[in-house]
């Protein structure tokens, strides 16, 4: 039986937040210096983080030969792929404490140590903050009975072809393509309950063969309590007027229905329910959202038969232009009000703009980078085989450069940095400033 001997490394940072959260926020990384080869180590990340809520996001980064794995994700998004950990909230749980715990487990072959730091962003009245894990040495024990000839040191590792990574929930390993889906998602007209002092609210939600995470939020508008009736294995929160159902896993089938129900607040009140909800799906940094569309339909069976059915004819009835959805060739859907408009065509000449984000596929521009409080006007450009987006056309690098300051600062954007574009098209930053006699600086 192999026996590791450790000493507890326990990282601890705390920030004094003004403002909306009152209480101080600490960043506390628990795991051991040292870590077997070929075995898997827990590791702990406990955020305090008292009444904060809203987008927030944790980031490591690992060598190549260290696989990561979830064991409990504390209701975030859990993307690992090609060394980069990415955990993010749409929405920090009402917790005031939120625990998370993953599994370093390094390649049998590999020995060496590696630095290990981390980043937690989120944003306090628009402003970004950040609190960072000091980088430590952590090493790696090589397996018992490994040949000493044939171990590598995990700064010269390189991979195997087609080794794996982890995304989504605790139970997921090597995911499946999730490239071919919908995602739609419709209310029923809210009815009487079985009391007629209440309201049963029914949502058919549409997502393929996805089966990662998901959240539903509803804002109830009226003066009612929402408690749950069917969740379909989600959590289910009502909080501040806003119902919510998250899934770290979503259930395989493609048509889902969940429902609720809405009790009035003061006994012989009943108003008619007002309501307003989306439907999210996140991998990694990219989120797909649409707008819950309220219609007048019925649900008579929860068979996959029928509530296909009842989608298509839903998709069918155009509706408003609010509600109509609208599904590009990429597989995402959005509605009408949320399309990207180009508002001018490309500018002539040379510009300099900071990019925001690049992603294998798009994302709606009008609620992913609002998530994460960048207010500018956002443009998208295929390069490098990569949907990428950008801010801003300046003439000027030195506006550019204080634009990216600004977006650094002030969003939860990671890494926002400057780039050149002739006449529509990328060229090198050097050249753009050699062509229009500009000087690079710091």
């Amino acid at each position: 039986m192999f026996i590791l001997r450790i000493s507890a490394m326990t990282l601890a940072i705390r920030l004094m937040v003004a403002g909306v959260s009152a209480q101080p926020v600490s960043l506390e990384f628990r795991m051991p210096d040292e870590i077997p080869a070929g075995r898997e180590t827990e590791v702990e990340l406990i955020v305090n983080k008292g009444n904060l809520e809203g987008f927030a996001r944790f980031q490591q980064t690992f060598p190549a030969g260290i696989m990561v794995v979830p064991v409990e994700s504390a209701y975030a998004d859990f993307a690992y792929d090609a060394g980069k950990l990415n955990l993010i909230w749409l929405k920090l749980p009402s917790d005031p404490v939120v625990r998370v715990v993953y599994r370093l487990k390094p390649d049998p072959k590999v020995k060496g140590t590696f630095n290990l730091g981390g980043k937690f962003s989120y944003l306090i009245e628009n402003n970004r903050n950040d609190l960072e894990i000091e980088n430590r040495t952590v090493r790696i024990l090589p397996a018992p009975g490994s040949d000493p000839s044939e171990l590598v040191d995990i700064a010269d590792y390189t991979p195997a072809a087609g080794q794996k990574t982890v995304t989504g929930s605790p139970e997921a390993t090597a995911p499946a393509p999730q490239d071919s889906y919908e995602i739609n998602a419709y209310r029923q007209k809210p009815f009487p309950d079985a009391s007629g002092k209440g309201y049963v609210v029914q949502v058919l939600l549409e997502k393929g063969s996805w089966n990662r995470s998901g959240i539903l939020e509803e804002d109830i508008l009226n003066q009612f309590e929402a408690r749950p009736l069917e969740t379909l294995g989600a959590r289910f929160t009502f909080e501040s007027g806003r119902a919510r159902f998250v899934w770290l896993r979503m259930p395989a089938d493609p048509y889902l229905v969940v429902s609720y129900e809405l009790v009035p607040r003061v006994a012989g009140q009943n108003p008619a329910p007002s309501i307003q909800g989306k439907f999210s799906l996140v991998e990694g940094n990219d989120a797909r959202q649409v707008m819950v569309s309220q219609r007048s339909f019925e649900l008579n069976s929860t068979s996959q038969r029928d509530l296909a059915a009842v989608a298509a004819g839903l998709r069918l009835d155009t509706g408003s232009a609010e509600s109509r959805p609208v599904v590009r060739e990429t597989g995402e859907t959005v509605r009408e009000t949320d399309r990207p408009v180009q508002k001018t065509p490309a500018p002539a000449g040379i510009v300099f703009r900071v990019q925001v984000g690049a992603y294998s596929r798009p994302v709606n521009v009008n609620t992913f980078f609002k998530s994460m409080n960048l207010q500018d006007d956002v443009q998208m450009d295929r390069h490098a085989g990569l949907y990428k987006y950008t801010v801003g056309n300046f003439s000027s690098y030195r506006e550019a450069r204080a634009a990216r300051d600004r977006i650094a600062r002030s969003s939860l954007v990671d890494e926002p940095f400057v780039c050149a574009f002739r006449d529509g098209r990328r060229i090198p930053v050097d050249e753009a400033l050699r062509l229009t006699n500009q000087e690079w600086f710091k």
